[in-house]
């Protein structure tokens, strides 16, 4: 069983016509319209931004590191780091001799 879920995006919600003279149910209908577009706005929200969220989003991520020594010629000069293991990866991988 998965637990991932489909998103639907909401779509605005037709709103019903104002009457021309202030009614409390059509007030209260209104309210109602929108508070269900809202609570589905939310729950998209949370699901791609709460505590699991980014499930849906494509982020490729890695960690990566060295069990060897890298000994450089002058502190003032630039090299490239060379990495040879993998702690954690999301869709991306080392190659051999990767900087």
């Amino acid at each position: 069983m998965s637990f991932l879920k489909k998103l639907d995006a909401p779509t605005a919600p037709n709103l019903p016509l104002a009457p021309l003279q202030f009614d409390s149910r059509y007030q209260e209908g209104l309210n109602n319209v929108l508070r269900l577009y809202f609570n589905r706005l939310n729950n998209i929200f949370q699901a791609v931004l709460g505590p699991n969220g980014g499930q849906y989003i494509s982020c490729p991520n890695g960690l990566f590191f060295n069990t060897a020594d890298q000994t450089f010629a002058a502190t003032n000069t630039a090299y490239p780091v060379v990495y040879n293991a993998t702690y954690l990866n999301n869709a991306v991988a080392l190659k051999s001799g990767s900087t």
